[in-house]
């Protein structure tokens, strides 16, 4: 866990840098403890933006570097669907397809870069990528989590 650790510590470090770039107030957690991955606000419970590397692949095979939103709680399932509605209309805007997925316990909406994190031989492009991919995901999600 020590290379997530220090990836991630590293992450939040380029992506307060970058903090401007976002539409809205954009919160970067601190986390200290052995996670790889990252929680971000958007304004609704149970509905949060987040970056992490999965080498368990949500239960369905999905391995590497994730972006995306995530929908937990009593009505999630509601949630994810309302979200559903709009798919066209955000992967327009984004400009690019995304895994929308239920896992059973939680929805997650998501760009997926497939890489082993072991195999990583450019940290500064991977971390670029998440950034740019969370750039392009909260304007095109905030106005309908905001309705959710």
């Amino acid at each position: 866990m020590n290379g997530y650790n220090e990836f991630y510590r590293l992450f939040r470090q380029k992506l307060e840098e970058k903090k401007s770039i976002f539409p809205v107030d954009f919160q970067i957690p601190n986390h200290q403890n052995n996670r790889a991955y990252l929680g971000y606000n958007t304004g609704k419970s149970a509905v949060k933006y987040y970056t992490e590397y999965t080498s368990r692949g949500y239960s369905q095979g999905y391995i590497g570097f994730v972006v995306g939103i995530y929908l937990d709680g009593a009505n999630y399932e509601n949630r994810l669907h309302k979200l559903q509605q709009h798919k066209d209309e955000i992967e327009a805007t984004i400009g690019e397809k995304l895994h929308w997925i239920d896992t059973g316990k939680a929805g997650r909406i998501f760009f997926l870069l497939e890489e082993d994190f072991d195999n990583i031989k450019d940290w500064d492009s991977t971390m670029n990528w998440e950034i740019e991919k969370l750039a392009k995901l909260i304007p095109a999600f905030q106005k309908y989590i905001r309705d959710l």
